[in-house]
Protein backbone atom coordinates (compact mmCIF):
# COMPACT_ATOMS: atom_id res chain seq x y z
CA UNK A 1 0.00 0.00 0.00
CA UNK A 2 1.21 3.71 -0.59
CA UNK A 3 1.66 5.30 2.09
CA UNK A 4 1.49 9.30 3.06
CA UNK A 5 3.47 11.30 5.43
CA UNK A 6 3.41 14.51 6.37
CA UNK A 7 6.56 16.49 6.34
CA UNK A 8 7.53 20.03 6.64
CA UNK A 9 4.70 22.46 6.33
CA UNK A 10 2.98 20.59 4.33
CA UNK A 11 -1.10 21.26 5.68
CA UNK A 12 -1.91 20.48 2.05
CA UNK A 13 -5.45 20.20 0.08
CA UNK A 14 -4.38 16.83 -1.20
CA UNK A 15 -4.24 15.46 2.60
CA UNK A 16 -7.67 16.89 3.03
CA UNK A 17 -9.05 15.00 0.10
CA UNK A 18 -7.39 11.72 0.62
CA UNK A 19 -8.11 11.54 4.61
CA UNK A 20 -11.98 11.38 3.37
CA UNK A 21 -12.76 7.44 2.53
CA UNK A 22 -14.06 4.53 3.54
CA UNK A 23 -11.23 2.43 3.77
CA UNK A 24 -10.23 1.56 -0.09
CA UNK A 25 -7.20 1.93 -0.41
CA UNK A 26 -5.42 4.79 -3.06
CA UNK A 27 -3.25 2.47 -4.86
CA UNK A 28 -1.57 -1.20 -4.42
CA UNK A 29 2.15 -1.55 -4.02
CA UNK A 30 5.27 -0.65 -2.05
CA UNK A 31 6.25 2.64 -1.40
CA UNK A 32 6.60 6.31 0.61
CA UNK A 33 5.12 9.51 -0.83
CA UNK A 34 5.84 12.98 1.37
CA UNK A 35 3.61 15.38 0.25
CA UNK A 36 4.64 18.97 0.80
CA UNK A 37 1.87 21.89 0.32
CA UNK A 38 3.70 24.63 -1.52
CA UNK A 39 1.26 26.97 -2.75
CA UNK A 40 2.90 30.13 -3.49
CA UNK A 41 6.46 29.61 -1.91
CA UNK A 42 9.14 30.99 -4.04
CA UNK A 43 11.29 28.94 -6.25
CA UNK A 44 14.30 29.37 -4.11
CA UNK A 45 12.27 28.04 -0.94
CA UNK A 46 11.28 25.31 -3.22
CA UNK A 47 14.77 23.78 -4.15
CA UNK A 48 15.61 24.51 -0.41
CA UNK A 49 12.75 22.05 0.21
CA UNK A 50 13.65 19.88 -1.84
CA UNK A 51 17.66 19.79 -1.37
CA UNK A 52 16.51 19.40 2.35
CA UNK A 53 14.48 16.03 1.98
CA UNK A 54 16.72 12.94 2.95
CA UNK A 55 13.86 10.44 3.45
CA UNK A 56 13.93 9.06 -0.02
CA UNK A 57 11.34 8.30 -1.75
CA UNK A 58 8.31 10.26 -3.72
CA UNK A 59 8.22 13.56 -3.02
CA UNK A 60 4.83 15.03 -4.28
CA UNK A 61 5.16 19.07 -4.17
CA UNK A 62 1.21 20.25 -4.58
CA UNK A 63 0.72 23.35 -6.02
CA UNK A 64 -3.03 22.58 -6.71
CA UNK A 65 -3.71 26.20 -5.62
CA UNK A 66 -1.75 27.62 -8.08
CA UNK A 67 -0.11 27.84 -11.38
CA UNK A 68 3.43 27.15 -11.66
CA UNK A 69 5.34 28.94 -14.67
CA UNK A 70 8.11 26.79 -17.31
CA UNK A 71 11.55 28.03 -16.44
CA UNK A 72 14.86 26.44 -15.52
CA UNK A 73 13.87 27.05 -11.71
CA UNK A 74 10.87 24.79 -11.67
CA UNK A 75 12.06 22.21 -13.87
CA UNK A 76 15.60 21.86 -14.43
CA UNK A 77 16.55 23.19 -11.22
CA UNK A 78 14.51 21.28 -9.06
CA UNK A 79 16.01 18.14 -10.88
CA UNK A 80 19.80 19.36 -9.67
CA UNK A 81 18.47 19.78 -6.09
CA UNK A 82 16.84 16.15 -6.19
CA UNK A 83 18.88 14.38 -3.26
CA UNK A 84 19.83 10.85 -4.33
CA UNK A 85 17.11 8.53 -4.22
CA UNK A 86 13.77 10.21 -4.55
CA UNK A 87 11.71 11.39 -7.63
CA UNK A 88 9.19 14.42 -8.05
CA UNK A 89 5.76 14.65 -8.63
CA UNK A 90 4.33 18.25 -9.23
CA UNK A 91 0.94 18.98 -8.97
CA UNK A 92 -0.57 22.30 -10.29
CA UNK A 93 -3.22 24.00 -12.49
CA UNK A 94 -0.70 24.91 -15.38
CA UNK A 95 -1.51 22.58 -18.34
CA UNK A 96 1.86 24.19 -20.04
CA UNK A 97 4.19 22.87 -17.40
CA UNK A 98 2.53 19.65 -17.30
CA UNK A 99 3.44 19.38 -20.89
CA UNK A 100 7.03 20.85 -20.59
CA UNK A 101 7.53 18.73 -17.86
CA UNK A 102 6.56 15.67 -19.85
CA UNK A 103 8.94 16.23 -22.30
CA UNK A 104 12.06 16.74 -20.60
CA UNK A 105 11.66 12.60 -20.47
CA UNK A 106 13.29 12.53 -17.28
CA UNK A 107 11.81 9.83 -14.96
CA UNK A 108 13.10 11.55 -11.59
CA UNK A 109 10.50 14.58 -12.36
CA UNK A 110 6.69 14.40 -13.25
CA UNK A 111 3.90 16.64 -13.04
CA UNK A 112 0.68 15.92 -13.11
CA UNK A 113 -2.74 18.52 -13.58
CA UNK A 114 -4.41 18.57 -10.43
CA UNK A 115 -7.08 21.53 -9.70
CA UNK A 116 -8.10 22.08 -6.09
CA UNK A 117 -11.07 24.62 -7.18
CA UNK A 118 -12.53 21.59 -8.93
CA UNK A 119 -12.82 19.72 -6.24
CA UNK A 120 -14.05 22.75 -3.80
CA UNK A 121 -16.82 23.73 -6.48
CA UNK A 122 -17.70 19.95 -6.60
CA UNK A 123 -18.10 19.90 -3.17
CA UNK A 124 -20.23 23.30 -3.20
CA UNK A 125 -22.33 21.78 -6.31
CA UNK A 126 -23.37 19.26 -4.62
CA UNK A 127 -24.84 20.53 -1.34
CA UNK A 128 -26.67 23.10 -3.61
CA UNK A 129 -30.09 22.28 -4.71
CA UNK A 130 -30.39 22.21 -8.19
CA UNK A 131 -33.72 22.50 -8.79
CA UNK A 132 -34.24 25.85 -6.92
CA UNK A 133 -30.73 27.26 -8.27
CA UNK A 134 -32.28 26.49 -12.13
CA UNK A 135 -35.58 28.15 -11.10
CA UNK A 136 -33.45 31.31 -10.45
CA UNK A 137 -31.83 31.12 -13.80
CA UNK A 138 -33.98 30.26 -16.27
CA UNK A 139 -35.42 32.88 -18.68
CA UNK A 140 -38.45 33.82 -17.26
CA UNK A 141 -36.99 34.75 -13.75
CA UNK A 142 -36.55 38.20 -14.87
CA UNK A 143 -33.43 39.05 -12.94
CA UNK A 144 -33.07 42.55 -11.71
CA UNK A 145 -29.22 43.02 -13.27
CA UNK A 146 -28.10 42.09 -16.62
CA UNK A 147 -24.65 40.63 -15.81
CA UNK A 148 -22.16 39.73 -12.83
CA UNK A 149 -18.88 40.91 -12.99
CA UNK A 150 -16.70 40.34 -9.87
CA UNK A 151 -13.45 41.69 -9.06
CA UNK A 152 -11.27 41.51 -6.28
CA UNK A 153 -7.60 42.00 -6.20
CA UNK A 154 -6.45 45.01 -8.65
CA UNK A 155 -4.75 42.58 -10.63
CA UNK A 156 -3.64 44.75 -13.84
CA UNK A 157 -6.78 43.16 -16.06
CA UNK A 158 -9.02 44.18 -13.52
CA UNK A 159 -8.03 47.78 -12.86
CA UNK A 160 -8.83 47.45 -17.19
CA UNK A 161 -12.03 46.38 -16.99
CA UNK A 162 -13.44 48.31 -14.18
CA UNK A 163 -11.88 51.33 -15.52
CA UNK A 164 -14.17 50.23 -19.09
CA UNK A 165 -17.58 49.39 -17.17
CA UNK A 166 -17.20 52.50 -15.38
CA UNK A 167 -16.27 54.97 -18.73
CA UNK A 168 -19.24 52.89 -20.45
CA UNK A 169 -21.71 53.41 -18.34
CA UNK A 170 -22.20 50.07 -17.33
CA UNK A 171 -21.62 49.75 -13.65
CA UNK A 172 -25.10 49.93 -12.62
CA UNK A 173 -26.61 47.68 -15.27
CA UNK A 174 -24.66 44.39 -13.59
CA UNK A 175 -23.75 42.94 -10.17
CA UNK A 176 -20.15 44.32 -10.06
CA UNK A 177 -17.44 44.25 -7.41
CA UNK A 178 -14.14 45.50 -7.45
CA UNK A 179 -12.31 45.32 -4.05
CA UNK A 180 -9.53 47.25 -4.55
CA UNK A 181 -6.56 46.65 -2.13
CA UNK A 182 -5.85 48.97 0.54
CA UNK A 183 -2.44 47.07 1.06
CA UNK A 184 -0.76 47.34 -2.54
CA UNK A 185 -1.83 51.16 -2.01
CA UNK A 186 -0.67 51.56 1.26
CA UNK A 187 2.94 49.40 0.54
CA UNK A 188 3.37 51.50 -2.58
CA UNK A 189 3.19 48.69 -4.56
CA UNK A 190 0.03 49.94 -6.53
CA UNK A 191 2.28 52.27 -9.06
CA UNK A 192 3.78 49.22 -10.02
CA UNK A 193 0.64 47.40 -10.68
CA UNK A 194 -0.60 50.89 -12.51
CA UNK A 195 2.96 51.02 -14.82
CA UNK A 196 1.94 47.12 -15.53
CA UNK A 197 -1.11 47.82 -16.86
CA UNK A 198 -0.42 50.71 -19.13
CA UNK A 199 2.16 48.23 -20.92
CA UNK A 200 0.42 45.25 -20.85
CA UNK A 201 -2.85 46.60 -22.16
CA UNK A 202 -1.71 49.99 -23.97
CA UNK A 203 -4.81 50.95 -26.09
CA UNK A 204 -6.57 51.17 -22.69
CA UNK A 205 -4.85 54.20 -21.23
CA UNK A 206 -8.37 56.00 -21.10
CA UNK A 207 -9.80 53.26 -19.04
CA UNK A 208 -7.14 52.92 -16.87
CA UNK A 209 -7.27 56.23 -15.57
CA UNK A 210 -11.31 55.81 -15.18
CA UNK A 211 -10.50 53.22 -13.17
CA UNK A 212 -8.03 55.65 -10.65
CA UNK A 213 -10.55 58.35 -10.67
CA UNK A 214 -13.35 56.23 -8.95
CA UNK A 215 -13.36 55.69 -5.50
CA UNK A 216 -12.22 51.86 -4.16
CA UNK A 217 -13.97 49.46 -3.15
CA UNK A 218 -16.91 49.07 -5.26
CA UNK A 219 -19.85 46.81 -4.42
CA UNK A 220 -23.31 47.62 -5.53
CA UNK A 221 -24.80 44.33 -4.49
CA UNK A 222 -25.28 43.18 -1.07
CA UNK A 223 -22.32 40.39 0.07
CA UNK A 224 -22.53 37.03 1.78
CA UNK A 225 -19.79 35.42 4.11
CA UNK A 226 -16.44 35.54 2.14
CA UNK A 227 -16.78 31.78 2.07
CA UNK A 228 -20.28 31.75 0.11
CA UNK A 229 -19.17 35.31 -1.70
CA UNK A 230 -16.15 33.38 -3.26
CA UNK A 231 -17.41 29.71 -4.50
CA UNK A 232 -21.33 29.56 -4.28
CA UNK A 233 -23.49 30.78 -7.17
CA UNK A 234 -26.56 30.77 -5.10
CA UNK A 235 -25.98 34.06 -4.05
CA UNK A 236 -28.17 36.95 -5.59
CA UNK A 237 -24.81 38.67 -6.79
CA UNK A 238 -25.08 35.78 -9.36
CA UNK A 239 -29.19 36.18 -10.62
CA UNK A 240 -28.01 37.44 -13.67
CA UNK A 241 -28.31 35.71 -17.51
CA UNK A 242 -24.64 36.53 -18.09
CA UNK A 243 -21.15 37.47 -16.61
CA UNK A 244 -18.09 38.67 -17.24
CA UNK A 245 -15.41 37.17 -16.10
CA UNK A 246 -12.09 38.62 -15.86
CA UNK A 247 -9.25 35.36 -14.47
CA UNK A 248 -6.32 35.69 -12.33
CA UNK A 249 -3.69 36.52 -15.39
CA UNK A 250 -4.37 37.52 -18.97
CA UNK A 251 -0.41 37.68 -19.70
CA UNK A 252 1.32 35.02 -18.42
CA UNK A 253 2.29 31.33 -19.73
CA UNK A 254 -0.39 29.55 -17.51
CA UNK A 255 -2.66 27.87 -19.97
CA UNK A 256 -5.04 27.06 -16.91
CA UNK A 257 -8.57 28.22 -15.56
CA UNK A 258 -9.44 29.20 -12.10
CA UNK A 259 -12.69 29.49 -10.02
CA UNK A 260 -13.96 32.17 -11.35
CA UNK A 261 -14.56 30.27 -14.84
CA UNK A 262 -16.28 27.41 -13.35
CA UNK A 263 -18.63 29.05 -11.39
CA UNK A 264 -20.10 30.62 -14.30
CA UNK A 265 -20.77 27.13 -15.53
CA UNK A 266 -22.20 26.26 -12.16
CA UNK A 267 -24.25 29.25 -12.33
CA UNK A 268 -26.26 28.65 -15.36
CA UNK A 269 -24.52 31.90 -17.05
CA UNK A 270 -23.47 33.05 -20.42
CA UNK A 271 -20.43 34.02 -20.22
CA UNK A 272 -17.05 36.12 -21.93
CA UNK A 273 -13.65 34.99 -20.25
CA UNK A 274 -11.12 37.41 -20.38
CA UNK A 275 -8.14 35.49 -19.03
CA UNK A 276 -4.79 33.94 -20.80
CA UNK A 277 -4.92 32.71 -24.00
CA UNK A 278 -6.75 29.25 -24.35
CA UNK A 279 -8.54 29.23 -21.22
CA UNK A 280 -11.95 28.78 -22.81
CA UNK A 281 -10.72 25.98 -24.91
CA UNK A 282 -10.03 24.16 -21.26
CA UNK A 283 -13.11 24.40 -20.38
CA UNK A 284 -14.13 22.90 -23.76
CA UNK A 285 -12.08 20.16 -23.62
CA UNK A 286 -13.72 19.09 -20.40
CA UNK A 287 -17.89 19.38 -21.92
CA UNK A 288 -18.65 22.67 -21.32
CA UNK A 289 -20.25 24.53 -23.62
CA UNK A 290 -19.63 29.01 -23.64
CA UNK A 291 -23.05 29.99 -25.23
CA UNK A 292 -24.15 33.14 -27.33
CA UNK A 293 -20.74 34.83 -27.22
CA UNK A 294 -18.27 34.15 -30.00
CA UNK A 295 -15.04 33.05 -28.54
CA UNK A 296 -12.31 34.31 -31.32
CA UNK A 297 -10.95 36.39 -28.94
CA UNK A 298 -9.44 33.45 -27.32
CA UNK A 299 -6.78 32.47 -29.52
CA UNK A 300 -5.25 36.16 -29.67
CA UNK A 301 -1.79 36.11 -28.24
CA UNK A 302 -1.86 39.62 -27.74
CA UNK A 303 -3.53 40.32 -24.41
CA UNK A 304 -3.99 44.09 -25.23
CA UNK A 305 -5.97 42.73 -28.76
CA UNK A 306 -7.43 39.55 -26.85
CA UNK A 307 -9.19 42.12 -24.10
CA UNK A 308 -10.21 44.32 -26.35
CA UNK A 309 -12.29 41.55 -28.40
CA UNK A 310 -13.68 39.85 -25.31
CA UNK A 311 -14.87 43.12 -24.61
CA UNK A 312 -16.53 43.92 -27.96
CA UNK A 313 -18.25 40.62 -27.62
CA UNK A 314 -19.62 41.50 -24.30
CA UNK A 315 -20.70 45.48 -25.44
CA UNK A 316 -22.60 43.53 -28.22
CA UNK A 317 -24.82 42.01 -25.91
CA UNK A 318 -25.05 45.16 -23.35
CA UNK A 319 -26.26 47.41 -26.66
CA UNK A 320 -29.29 44.58 -27.17
CA UNK A 321 -32.44 45.80 -27.15
CA UNK A 322 -34.70 44.53 -24.25
CA UNK A 323 -36.76 42.21 -27.12
CA UNK A 324 -33.18 40.88 -28.65
CA UNK A 325 -31.67 40.30 -24.95
CA UNK A 326 -34.68 37.86 -24.48
CA UNK A 327 -34.22 36.02 -27.84
CA UNK A 328 -30.40 35.90 -26.77
CA UNK A 329 -31.91 34.57 -23.28
CA UNK A 330 -34.29 32.35 -24.39
CA UNK A 331 -31.96 31.16 -27.10
CA UNK A 332 -29.00 30.03 -24.93
CA UNK A 333 -30.88 28.51 -21.77
CA UNK A 334 -30.83 24.97 -22.96
CA UNK A 335 -27.08 24.65 -23.17
CA UNK A 336 -26.79 26.80 -20.25
CA UNK A 337 -28.95 24.17 -18.12
CA UNK A 338 -26.52 21.49 -19.66
CA UNK A 339 -23.68 22.85 -17.95
CA UNK A 340 -25.56 23.13 -14.62
CA UNK A 341 -26.66 19.77 -14.62
CA UNK A 342 -23.50 18.16 -15.95
CA UNK A 343 -21.08 20.14 -13.93
CA UNK A 344 -20.82 17.44 -10.87
CA UNK A 345 -20.21 14.67 -13.11
CA UNK A 346 -17.66 16.69 -15.38
CA UNK A 347 -15.67 17.44 -12.17
CA UNK A 348 -15.74 14.09 -11.14
CA UNK A 349 -13.85 13.31 -14.25
CA UNK A 350 -10.99 16.08 -13.87
CA UNK A 351 -10.77 14.98 -10.80
CA UNK A 352 -10.90 11.12 -11.22
CA UNK A 353 -7.91 11.46 -14.11
CA UNK A 354 -5.43 13.33 -11.80
CA UNK A 355 -5.67 10.88 -9.11
CA UNK A 356 -5.27 8.15 -11.37
CA UNK A 357 -2.43 9.60 -12.79
CA UNK A 358 -0.97 10.61 -9.42
CA UNK A 359 -1.44 6.95 -8.18
CA UNK A 360 0.13 5.89 -11.42
CA UNK A 361 3.27 8.07 -10.83
CA UNK A 362 3.81 6.58 -7.58
CA UNK A 363 3.76 2.73 -8.92
CA UNK A 364 6.14 3.90 -11.18
CA UNK A 365 8.63 4.54 -8.25
CA UNK A 366 11.98 2.77 -8.17
CA UNK A 367 13.36 4.70 -5.15
CA UNK A 368 10.45 3.52 -2.60
CA UNK A 369 12.20 1.66 0.00
CA UNK A 370 14.47 4.04 1.82
CA UNK A 371 16.39 2.15 4.60
CA UNK A 372 13.62 1.95 7.50
CA UNK A 373 15.56 3.77 9.66
CA UNK A 374 15.83 6.76 7.97
CA UNK A 375 12.04 7.73 7.78
CA UNK A 376 9.46 7.30 11.16
CA UNK A 377 6.58 4.89 10.20
CA UNK A 378 4.10 6.32 8.19
CA UNK A 379 0.25 6.33 7.86
CA UNK A 380 -2.00 5.08 5.23
CA UNK A 381 -3.34 6.79 2.98
CA UNK A 382 -7.22 6.06 2.17
CA UNK A 383 -9.88 6.88 -0.20
CA UNK A 384 -13.06 5.96 -0.89
CA UNK A 385 -12.76 3.45 -4.55
CA UNK A 386 -15.90 5.15 -5.49
CA UNK A 387 -15.67 8.93 -4.36
CA UNK A 388 -14.91 11.79 -6.59
CA UNK A 389 -11.14 11.60 -6.20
Amino acid sequence: MINIQQAGDAESPVLRIIQAGDGAPFVEGPGRVFIYHIGIKTNGEIAKLVRAHDKGGTIVLDRSTEAFAVMPQTTTDLLEALPKGCRIVVLCQNHDYVRAVRALGDERLTAIFMHSFVRTLYNTQRRTRLDDLIARRRPDASPGKLFTCLLNRPRTPKIVVFGWLKANGYLEAGNVSFRGDPAARDGGRLDEMIAMARFQFPSFAAEIDTALSAEWPYVNFEELEKESFIYSVAIPAYDTPVSLVVETEMAQNFERYTEKSLKVLMAGHRAVIAGNAGVVGLLEDLGFTLPGFGTTYDSITDQDVRLRMALAEFDRYMKMTGAERRDFVEGTWEVCLENMRAFTERASAVMARSFRELAAACERSRWSSPPEAAVPEPSAWLRASRSAA
